[in-house]
């Protein structure tokens, strides 16, 4: 299943096309899909209840692409008319990182107060697919990132972030390490962002600085 896709994307209960479709997909094909009707809005508004969903192709044919000119092919195609939105085929070794964002394990969404904690119990379908879950395993890049980009989101400085890896590390130490290993260029982010209050300007040095 090396050569293997994944196609991933979102339906709401009140579109009947699109509930059609996901039960033809929980009946032919090897899928698994969750309920998220616990998140809200930024305001603190509950969101519409919708359903996330990926399917599982054995090959980058069947399930297609999105072409140069615009064109999609395949299950592609199929997925993108059914749901009326567009979706692209992915690699199938993105099954966990696509897992641990249904049931928002995924880093970012851990401290998204607006993001309800499900479980993967939550999540139904294929064996195939629920195989691939594994608990929350965080590189050093991706929780760097996720500093540097709250940083950014709300204009901190050095100590400010500091101050919210205290709060949050008795459940995530890996905070410490993180933020005592590359306090510096967490530094230089936040000054920059600061000085320049341009989220596209730091966004930009995030680029730059991301680990090899």
């Amino acid at each position: 299943m090396s050569k293997g896709r994944i196609i991933s994307f979102v339906l709401y209960p009140d579109h009947d096309p699109s509930m059609k479709f996901l039960n033809f997909a929980l009946q032919y094909r090897t899928s698994a899909f969750i309920l998220h009707d616990k998140d809200k809005n930024e305001d603190g508004t509950e969101k519409i209840p919708h359903y996330h969903c990926m399917i599982l192709f054995p090959n980058p044919v069947e399930a297609g692409r999105l072409g140069e000119d615009g064109k999609h092919s395949g299950y592609c195609k199929i997925i993108s008319e059914a749901v009326g939105r567009t979706v692209e085929a992915r690699p199938y070794t993105s099954i966990s990182e696509s897992l641990m964002y249904f049931i928002h394990e995924d880093f970012t969404s851990l401290f998204d107060e607006n993001k309800y904690h499900y479980s993967i119990e939550d999540v139904k379908g294929s064996y195939a697919i629920l195989k691939h879950y594994k608990k929350s395993s965080l590189d050093d890049e991706e929780i760097l990132l996720t500093l540097e980009k709250f940083a950014i989101e709300n204009d901190w400085n050095l100590k400010e972030v500091w101050r919210w890896c205290i709060t949050n590390m008795s459940s995530h130490p890996e905070l410490f390490h993180v933020f005592t290993k590359y306090q510096n260029q967490i530094k230089n982010i936040c000054e920059a962002n600061l000085q320049s209050n341009n989220w596209a300007f730091a966004n930009e040095i995030i680029n730059r600085n991301k680990l090899l």
